[in-house]
């Protein structure tokens, strides 16, 4: 029976210390394999990270950040270790330096699906345009058999400004400007007739 019991313990144990997921690359692209930024390689408690960012193995920020522009999209890509069933995948970001997350910050991105051990996973998080500077983007995988336990991984970056795709302003300024010199080269014709 101690034996049987040992067993089970030891089985428990596993479990908890295999469901986890770790993070690959971060990119401004689909394609992009860039690791930049990532916390702890990505890897932050060899996975099994259950801090958010900001707290005990997710505190120490990486030395390199990821840049991206406020309102992009970021690829986020991955591989789930064991995820006990269905995980949902959420996204959070926060200003500053070296945040400290909570279960009321602001979710931006939620993915879930039924995903095996090994396998890869992705994320399009859309960086808020109300953050600029230094900021952190947490991604929190949570699974949904026991021991249902969520587990942290975090991303540095430097927001810039939200790129610019042009204005009606600039358009309706161009068109004035051609006009009169359409009309200067017409006056210009006529006076070398006259």
């Amino acid at each position: 029976m101690k034996i049987v019991a040992f067993l089970a313990i030891l089985a428990i144990t596993f479990a908890i210390a295999s469901a986890h997921f770790s993070i690959s690359s971060v990119s401004t692209t689909a394609t992009g394999t860039e690791t930049v930024g990532l916390r702890g390689g990505g890897d932050i408690g060899s996975g099994g990270n259950t801090d958010f960012c900001g707290v005990g193995a997710a505190a120490n920020v990486s030395t390199t950040r990821f840049s991206i522009g406020a309102g992009a999209t970021a690829y986020v890509k991955g591989t789930v270790a064991n995820s006990h069933g269905n995980a949902t995948f959420t996204a959070q970001a926060a200003q500053g330096a070296s945040p400290t997350f909570n279960a009321q910050s602001d979710v931006i991105y939620t993915g879930t699906m039924t995903y095996t051990s090994g396998q890869a996973f992705s994320a399009d998080v859309v960086i808020p345009t109300s953050i600029s500077g230094d900021a952190t983007v947490q991604i929190k995988m949570a699974t949904s058999l026991p021991p249902q336990t969520s587990y942290y991984q975090c991303v540095d970056a430097t927001v810039t400004a939200a790129v610019s795709t042009g204005s009606s302003s600039a358009a309706a300024t161009a068109a004035p400007t051609a006009m009169i010199a359409a009309v200067v080269a017409i006056v210009a014709f006529v006076a070398a007739l006259l």
